[in-house]
């Protein structure tokens, strides 16, 4: 479950604390930030000015709207405006980049706002949160893919969540194995079990606001600061002796442990550290390409993992071999010959699952969803094409858990149908059985010759009776991916796409990435969707 909130205070002699505070807030179990941002960013002042019928017009507004659906774009009116916003096809999908993550214009029926849903809030650049640290990021991505903990500091909620969010958008489509958490308090029910003397959980990422933090969790190994960095020693020296009572840590980013390992793209960081002195639409689009930037390196990321699965994939004739084409009676074929070359095209190989093209695109469109279970079997993998469920290597064409048909059993194809001929496949009901049952007509033809057996001799009855030969069914085994080696992974490393420091340093990274509970998650789901394809789910 996720909140939202817009928060306002306001200076009220009548009131005790001479201040007023209040708060207007969205529970959702949607993870889309950039969304719900808006509709806050909109009910919000008109909240405080107008009271409860705001409040109960944009109730009734979004109780029109259509349940969403995944990678759809969905047209939402609310308060005198209309609302387009792009649904992710998954948890995990890297949207579309854009130059402006929320695009305003006007329209027939008012203002029109273009908004891609699980982006970051867009407010304000993001470049301005990160302003201390930029030549630091590929630090904190690089901890980031490795599930390293990371405490979040900012001078205000929204600051940490937009961060956070902004952390988590650019780590697609990898999955969060972790706790994430864009705004954290002490008075949160889970406090005492994540912030204590303990070491910290892996991938756990709190934002917090509160000085308390700093030193509650001076144990960390990371801690991020935002804002921009002092521009005189004297504020830095004013800064310092102040930070323990009110401000907390310096902006910017220390680590204990990590020693980084891919090289920094010393242009992309001096055009950003002009952009900070910029205008706004300046440091709007310098923040576009710092996402596109990280977002490429997730993808490229990928690859060697996507090259070495193409080897675990089984070949056509591994599967055809799963389908055997065995002869009875006559002669007839058990599995009609062109079965297996229907499920499995030879121009859908298991080089097509992985196109070598797709590694260039920097943010693919994905496939599958996760948020959506209802749509999700319908639309993620169709049964008419491998190739659909890989459509690139950087994208998140992988189901979430929601969606997971691990456990399911394996359903019967309908590409090989029931003959009515003896020694007939048996019925969809007993198909998935570990052991095939003997055929109805086989069973009454032995029968039949018992009888006679015991009507001709006596003798005949004290020695059992030849069981008859089975018919030949499709085997139970269903073909999937060879086990994962870390061994022959590492060897397969080259070439690599990130500009790793060395060869050394990046099979180090890969090493230390592979035991991660985020890649575990990602390999499941690997497995998950080949599985998918070769039993034509």
């Amino acid at each position: 479950m996720y909140g939202y909130s817009y928060f306002t205070q306001r200076r009220d002699a009548t009131s005790k604390r001479g201040y007023q505070q209040r708060s207007l807030v969205i529970l959702s179990h949607l993870a889309y930030p950039a969304l719900f941002y808006t509709l806050l960013s909109k009910l919000g002042p008109a909240f405080l000015s107008h009271g409860g019928p705001m409040l109960e017009a944009a109730c009734h507004n979004i109780a029109t709207w259509s349940d969403p659906t995944a990678g759809a774009t969905l047209e939402l009116g609310f308060l005198g405006s209309v609302l387009q916003a792009e649904i992710p096809s998954n948890i995990d999908t890297q949207q579309a980049p854009a130059k402006s993550q929320l695009v305003v214009k006007p329209g027939m029926h008012g203002i029109q706002y273009q908004i891609l849903a699980s982006l970051a809030p867009p407010d304000p650049p993001v470049i301005d949160l990160f302003g201390a640290c930029l030549s630091q990021l590929w630090s904190i991505w690089e901890c980031l893919v490795l599930c390293e903990p990371i405490l979040v500091f900012g001078p205000s909620p929204a600051m940490t969540s937009q961060a956070i969010w902004w952390l988590r958008d650019v780590l697609r489509p990898i999955p969060v194995a972790g706790d994430f958490r864009p705004f954290f308090t002490i008075h949160d029910a889970d406090h005492a079990a994540l912030v204590n003397s303990r070491p910290p959980s892996s991938g756990l990422i709190l934002g917090v606001t509160n000085p308390y933090f700093e030193r509650a969790c001076k144990h960390w190994p990371h801690v991020l600061s935002l804002g921009r960095a002092p521009r005189s020693l004297i504020s830095l020296i004013s800064h310092k002796s102040d930070a323990s009572a009110t401000l907390g840590p310096i902006p910017g980013w220390k680590s204990r442990t990590h020693k980084r390992y891919t090289s920094k793209d010393q242009a992309l960081l001096r055009q950003l550290q002009e952009a900070c002195n910029g205008s706004e639409q300046t440091r709007r689009e310098a923040s576009a390409l710092l996402r596109q930037h990280f977002s490429s390196r997730t993808a490229a990321l990928l690859v060697p993992l996507q090259r070495y699965l193409q080897s675990l994939i089984p070949p056509p004739t591994a599967v055809s071999a799963t389908f055997p084409t065995t002869t009875e009676g006559q002669g007839r074929a058990a599995h009609p010959k062109t079965s297996s070359g229907a499920r499995f095209p030879k121009a859908l190989s298991a080089s097509a699952m992985f196109p070598k093209s797709a590694a260039a695109s920097t943010f693919p469109k994905a496939s599958v969803t996760g948020t959506y279970p209802k749509t999700a079997a319908a639309s993620t993998h169709p049964k008419t094409s491998v190739a659909t469920a890989f459509a690139s290597s950087g994208s998140s064409a992988f189901p979430s858990p929601a969606s997971s048909t691990e456990d399911d059993p394996p359903t019967w194809n309908p590409a090989f149908p029931p003959t009515p001929t003896a020694g007939a496949h048996p019925s969809p009901a007993t198909a998935s059985a570990p052991q095939s049952a003997v055929p109805s007509r086989l069973h009454s033809a032995s029968e039949a010759s018992l009888t006679d057996s015991a009507l001709s001799s006596t003798d005949s009855l004290s020695s059992p009776a030849p069981s008859p030969s089975p018919a030949p069914t499709p085997t139970s085994a269903v073909p999937r991916l060879a086990p994962f080696s870390e061994r022959a992974f590492l060897a397969s490393l080259k070439p690599v796409v990130l500009p790793f420091r060395s060869a050394g340093r990046a099979k180090e990274f890969y090493a230390r990435w592979i035991r991660t509970p985020a890649f575990g998650v990602w390999i499941a789901r690997q497995e998950e969707v080949v599985e998918k394809v070769l039993r034509g789910v």
